[in-house]
This record gives C-alpha cells, sequence and structure tokens, in this order.
C-alpha cells in the first residue's frame, strides 16, 4: 500500500458539513451545498485509491441541506432537502402560514449510466442533526441528521415527525418509523411504527443482531393515554410537555412482523447526544454537559447488544467546540476548534490526543477558512483517511499512535 499522502483539488467548493455521502469501494460523493439562499447543484466524487476527482450529474433540483445514502446496489437515494431561499433557521421559525412547503422531491442517482431520476414513491421531510455547537438557529441546523439509514435487507429506515418547532408543549405529538424497499417491483413506504416517546434530533442505528434501536436527541419526556382531542394518533399513547435532553433508549422488537412495537432499552447516564456505530458493534454517545456548549461535552458507551451503558473518562481538552465527528474502525476522531483532535479509542477505552493532524486543525471551519478541515471519512483498511477541506482534500494515513 502507498502510504504517501495523496492531495487534490475538488472541481467545486463545498462549505458545509452536510454534502459528504460516503460509499463503497474507498469513495465520496459530494453533493451540491452552498448557501441557504442559492444552494449548488454541483457534485462530485473523490476515489481514495486513486486521489482524484470526477464530475457526476448535477442534482436535478438544487436543494438546502438534503440527505443522500448509498443503497445496497449501489445507487444513491438523495432526500428531505429545503427548497432554495428556505434555510433551516427559515423553515423551523417561520410562521406556519409563510412557512416554506418542504419536502423535496427524492432522487436517486445511477452511477452506471450517470444520471438522476426521480423517486416518487418516498417522501421524507427535513429534520436536523444533533447540534455539536449552540448559539444561534444556523449553527443549530448546519449537521446532518442521523435518523435515517439503510438496513442490512437493503430497506430504508428513518424517523419522522416529533419536532420542537412544530407545536407547542400542550400539543401531543407522535414519532414514528417509517420504512421503504427500494427493489420492489411497487415500491412504497411500509406502515409506520409509533415509537414510545416523540423524539428530535435523535440517533437511529441498526445493531449488529439486526434491531434497531433509537436513542438520544430531545424528547418529551411525559406520556400520557390517548384522550378524544387526538382520536387520529396512531398510538393509545402520546407525548406531551417540554422536549428535553433524552436517556431513553428503544429498541424495535420485529418477532410479529405484522405488528413491530418498540420496547424500552437501557437507560443512558447522560440525556441527549449523537450516538455511532463503531466496528466492533459498540455503540459510542457524545452529548453536550448542558444546554450550551460551553459547558463542555461527556461520553459513554454501550455493548454491541445494547444491554447497559458505561460512562466513558473525562473529555479531554475543556473547554473545546466540537466542529465534526466521524468514526473510523473502533476510533471516533472528532475534529475541534484546537490543533490537536481529540479520538475516543475503544480499543484500549481511552482518549488519544493527535496534535497538528490533521493539516489545518483548529483553524475557523465551515468555509470561513478555506484551510480548516470540514470532514473525515474512513476507508476500507481503516488506517488511511479522506481529509476534505472546502476546495481541496487529501488522503492521508491516521497516527500510528
Amino acid at each position: 500500500m502507498n502510504d504517501a499522502p495523496l492531495l487534490g483539488k475538488l472541481l467545486f467548493p463545498h462549505s458545509g458539513y452536510r454534502a459528504d455521502i460516503p460509499l463503497r469501494n474507498n469513495m465520496l460523493m459530494l453533493v451540491g451545498d452552498g448557501d441557504d439562499w442559492d444552494p449548488s447543484d454541483n457534485s462530485e466524487i473523490i476515489s481514495g485509491s486513486l486521489g482524484k476527482t470526477t464530475q457526476i450529474a448535477a442534482l436535478p433540483t438544487p436543494q438546502v441541506a438534503p440527505y443522500g445514502l448509498e443503497l445496497n446496489d449501489g445507487t444513491v437515494l438523495m432526500f428531505a432537502g429545503l427548497p432554495p431561499s428556505c434555510g433551516p433557521s427559515h423553515y423551523f421559525h417561520s410562521n406556519s402560514l409563510w412557512r416554506c412547503s418542504p419536502p423535496q422531491p427524492s432522487f436517486r442517482y445511477f452511477p452506471q449510466d450517470n444520471l438522476w431520476q426521480a423517486e416518487p414513491s418516498i417522501s421524507i421531510p427535513y429534520t436536523r442533526g444533533y447540534s455539536w455547537q449552540t448559539g444561534n438557529s444556523g449553527l443549530a441546523s448546519q449537521w446532518a441528521r442521523n435518523d435515517a439509514l439503510v438496513r442490512k435487507n437493503g430497506e430504508v429506515a428513518w424517523i419522522e415527525g416529533g419536532e420542537v418547532f412544530d407545536s407547542g408543549i400542550k400539543t401531543p405529538q407522535v414519532s414514528v418509523l417509517k420504512q421503504w424497499k427500494p427493489d420492489a417491483k411497487n415500491p412504497n413506504e411500509k406502515q409506520a411504527t409509533p415509537l414510545r416517546k416523540a423524539r428530535t434530533q435523535s440517533t437511529l442505528i441498526e445493531l449488529d443482531d439486526g434491531r434497531l434501536a433509537v436513542m438520544g436527541g430531545d424528547a418529551q419526556l411525559e406520556r400520557v393515554a390517548l384522550e378524544k382531542e387526538c382520536l387520529d394518533c396512531p398510538d393509545e399513547f402520546v407525548s406531551i410537555g417540554p422536549f428535553q435532553a433524552e436517556t431513553s433508549t428503544e429498541v424495535l422488537n420485529e418477532s410479529n412482523a405484522a405488528n413491530p412495537v418498540w420496547q424500552d432499552g437501557p437507560v443512558a447516564n447522560y440525556g441527549g447526544g449523537r450516538a455511532l456505530k463503531l466496528a466492533n458493534g459498540r455503540v459510542f454517545k457524545l452529548s453536550l454537559i448542558g444546554v450550551f456548549d460551553e459547558q463542555g461535552y461527556r461520553a459513554e458507551i454501550a455493548d454491541a447488544g445494547l444491554t447497559h451503558w458505561e460512562i466513558a473518562p473525562p473529555f479531554p481538552l475543556a473547554p473545546a467546540l466540537i466542529r465534526n465527528v466521524s468514526v473510523v474502525g473502533n476510533r471516533v476522531i472528532i475534529l475541534a476548534d484546537k490543533i490537536q483532535t481529540i479520538v475516543w479509542d475503544d480499543d484500549s477505552k481511552s482518549w488519544l490526543i493527535w496534535k497538528n493532524w490533521p493539516k489545518g486543525a483548529g483553524l475557523q471551519s465551515n468555509g470561513f477558512d478555506p484551510r480548516a478541515p470540514i470532514s473525515i471519512t474512513s476507508l476500507a483498511n481503516k488506517k488511511r483517511v479522506i481529509v476534505r477541506y472546502f476546495d481541496t482534500f487529501e488522503i492521508v494515513n491516521l497516527p500510528k499512535e
């Protein structure tokens, strides 16, 4: 294997955290981006093996913050984008009468034909990812959602409903799991499965044994019996009250395929947060200590069977503002506003500090300084990664320590 760094220039600038779609075969797709008023439709693919970029067909409809997943057949599904001039801040905070009207069309990319096609059989509304930084609505919306995935059986699964800005705290809400089978002769969404609580900014994970689990984010903590004012709610219980950092987890029991139900999983030590599944099947969850990022972060880890949570050692280098988080094998790599990159190493159950790695660590990211690293994507051997910048990229080895 060639260990030398490979440096390259992107064909188009991609400033935000939401453009990256990891693909098989050591590739990274970058779709669209640009600002919320005039989003770009420019798309390209980085080859992590060759260190080269290839322009692909532009997304047919420019969208703000769409989300993408590679399906099991190698095609790519893009969904849940917002229309131009309707960024997340406008979408969530506008009066309902003036709110822009997502969801935007879903599209599917066929690489063998370099072609995007509309996918009318699936329609998913926009939602935000968990916020690593707080302070304004723009910051709170810049990270991609973490509640959608492709299951081992090829179905796309996502959580819908229960958005904190959609209604007042006295309004009952319900979150549901939805699934879509792309390879069916007549693809369509399956019947929704209500969660036990309404959630937002949560994480959906498929465990190694095939079960789906949801955790983290915020939830309406109170569950009340269904009342006549909500006769069309899809469960006999609904959530109510303010959204707060949630410690509960839910695991989907599909033993009765005709009537799957969510059941309580182990209670986490810390509320809120975003979870990431490691190569060993264990689940790492990183949360804000309080409401604001100035109070710092804390982490915990669940076993692969999701039977219990263990508290990780204190987060190093506090205070720090997290910029982005990614998984490489059994390591969680955290880019922050420091020249040091913070790493959780699950093999040694300890934190590592990598100083001056990657190049530009600690510089202001999200387009303010083109030298700042925006994202890190793992390659197949888990020892080499793609580091993406505003308009360049590099393919480098992880530090050996």
